[in-house]
């Protein structure tokens, strides 16, 4: 069941958020990963930098959504919400 989630979910990312012909993007779905990742194997800090190589309307998008926030200091580090938190 896990695996037809996932690729369900990998189909939803590839067709809504299709990543540009530039090589040198990060795609959404990778994206969203390695902040998951960072978030799961380093919770003393869960940022990741992300700067050039990603989407400007794809980090707006995951911000104004709460999915995401911006490091406090550094504008260029962002780091998955932790939802179980209250």
């Amino acid at each position: 069941m896990f695996k037809e989630l996932r690729d369900e979910f990998s189909w939803y990312l590839s067709t809504h958020f299709s990543s540009s012909d530039d090589d040198d993007t990060m795609d959404f779905e990778t994206m969203l990963d390695q902040l998951t990742r960072k978030f799961l194997d380093d919770p003393n800090d869960p940022y990741i930098i992300m700067k050039e190589n990603v989407k400007k309307e794809w980090l707006h998008f995951l911000l104004s959504s709460h999915i995401i926030l911006r490091h406090p200091n550094d504008p260029f580090k962002f780091r998955l919400t932790d939802f179980r938190r209250n």
